[in-house]
Formats: structure tokens, C-alpha cells, sequence
């Protein structure tokens, strides 16, 4: 299939980044992968005409990488090293018993490669270019199973999966402003570890919506309880119960009430196994 008009006019924007045109095939390929899971004879003419090359050099570099697939696959491809270190630790054997399990499966495409750099893990597979290893057949056929959409309806990371969008692109942008710029543009769907001083400015840009992350961190003060004044158990109490910790919280977090709360347990309340609501602890009591 050829592109479609959306990644046809990405694909030019590609290829505008490259001082020479043909240096723009490989994502192109991955364009064309991503679109129809696989690069098509039509796909490959098309790159060939968008870089003015023939089919045959388009052919050239595809059939190169083992990640390029010039057919149809399932939606989860198995990949099974049988190279040296996985040869004499049951990789062929690993690779024939999962081709026979999945043989009528059409989600599923088992595929022989050769080392992809896990020998400590060997025999290694791969699951959608995810390493898992050192797996037997069993133990390779629960991990496939575990990638597979369960029939029942979906609880938390378990049940059944449903895909709600076609596709997600994480993009590093290292520069914190870059990042709530771009998110301001409109550039970027979605941004995270933002700077609290953007907080309101993008709380107030139409189109944003602003999501506090609960619970993400929390401040702990630590006593060298082996040499010194905080020796004294007594002594860490009062010291615990004099402070006013809101007051430090509330600079901490910029004056935003929202973004932290007095709980004197270790754990947030979010993590209920550990959290406590002990009374009587000694904290924050304001004593004199």
C-alpha cells in the first residue's frame, strides 16, 4: 500500500531534513512499517519514487535489516537467536517448538535471527523487540501468552488490553522549557517532570489540562543518630514535634496547597499495605 496523503506529506518533511535525499530511506521504511505493519512491494516503489532510486536499491537496504518485514505479520513477533551461545543452549530447539505452537496462530509470527546481543541470556527470544531470557518452551510460551489480550474485561495491568490509539511517539526533549513550549504549541500531546513555575501558565492556556502526579515524592529529614545531639531518641522526638513542616512544604511546593499535603507516615496514603495513621506521633505539634 502506498502512503497515505497524512504520511505521504511526512514522509517529504523526512526527506527536507536530509542534505541528500536517498539518506532519508531507512525512515521512510520505518514510515512505511509503521503504517502497515510491514513493507509492501507498493511501499518500497513509492520510497524508490519519493528519492528518485530504483525498487531494486529500495530492496537492497530493506532486505539488509532483520526489523524490516517485507510480509505480513501477527501483532506480536517472536524473535529466537540461534547463534552460538543460543545454539548450545536449546535455541533451535526453543524456535522449532514455538513455530509449531504458533504455526495456525495469527497474532503471533516466530522468526529465526541471528545474534541480537544477549548471549548472557541465552537461549534469548524477543517479544516485539523485548528481551526475555534465558526461557525455555514453557516458560517462552507463558511469556507470549502474557502479551496476548485476555478475554476478560480489563482490571488495572491485568484482564483484557484494548488499544485506544493507533500509535504513541515518545520524543526526548531534554530542556525542560523546550518542553512546556512545545506542549503550549501544541506540539507535543503530552509532557511530563515540568517545572513548577510553568504551573500556572499552563493551567491557564486553553487546550492544556494539567495533571498533578500523586504520590510522586515526599521529604524526609534524616538524624545521624551516632555521634552528636541526635543520639538522644527524646531530643529527635522534640525536634520533630518544634518544627513547623507546612510552612517548609508550602515554599517547597511553590505556594500551591495542591501539591503536597501534611501526612506524617512514611509511605503515602496511596500505598495502603504500608501507609499508618498511628496516633500520638510526635509531629508537628508546634510545642514551645
Amino acid at each position: 500500500m502506498a502512503f497515505t496523503p497524512q504520511n505521504l506529506t511526512r514522509a517529504r518533511e523526512i526527506v527536507a531534513r536530509y542534505p541528500v535525499a536517498k539518506s532519508a530511506i531507512l525512515p521512510l521504511l520505518h514510515l512505511a512499517q509503521d503504517q502497515d505493519g510491514w513493507v509492501s512491494p507498493d511501499a518500497m516503489e513509492e520510497v524508490g519514487r519519493i528519492l528518485d532510486l530504483t525498487p531494486a536499491q529500495v530492496l537492497g537496504v530493506c532486505s539488509f535489516y532483520s526489523m524490516f518485514k517485507r510480509e505480513p505479520v501477527g501483532r506480536l513477533v517472536v524473535s529466537v537467536c540461534t547463534n552460538v551461545s543460543c545454539l548450545v543452549n536449546g535455541g533451535p530447539e526453543l524456535l522449532r517448538a514455538l513455530e509449531d505452537r504458533h504455526l495456525d496462530d495469527d497474532d503471533v509470527s516466530v522468526e529465526e535471527v541471528e545474534c541480537i546481543a544477549a548471549c548472557d541470556l541465552a537461549p534469548v527470544m524477543q517479544v516485539n523487540y523485548d528481551y526475555h531470557g534465558p526461557v525455555d518452551v514453557e516458560a517462552a510460551t507463558t511469556i507470549i501468552d502474557e502479551y496476548k489480550s485476555r478475554a476478560e474485561k480489563a482490571n488495572g495491568y491485568g484482564g483484557g488490553k484494548t488499544a485506544w490509539v493507533d500509535e504513541i511517539r515518545w520524543i526526548p526533549v531534554p530542556e525542560v522549557a523546550t518542553r512546556v513550549a512545545q506542549v503550549e504549541t501544541g506540539e507535543l500531546e503530552f509532557a511530563d517532570d515540568l517545572n513548577l513555575d510553568a504551573y500556572d501558565r499552563l493551567k491557564g492556556t486553553p487546550n492544556v489540562h494539567t495533571i498533578i502526579s500523586r504520590p510522586y515524592y515526599w521529604l524526609v529529614a534524616v538524624f545521624n543518630k551516632k555521634d552528636g545531639l541526635m543520639t538522644n531518641a527524646k531530643l529527635r522526638q522534640a525536634w520533630q514535634a518544634a518544627i513547623d513542616i507546612e510552612p517548609i512544604m508550602k515554599n517547597v511546593a511553590g505556594g500551591h496547597a495542591e501539591f503536597y499535603r501534611m501526612d506524617s507516615s512514611l509511605t503515602p496514603v496511596e500505598i495502603a499495605a504500608w501507609h499508618t495513621k498511628l496516633a500520638g506521633l510526635p509531629w508537628n505539634e508546634h510545642n514551645r
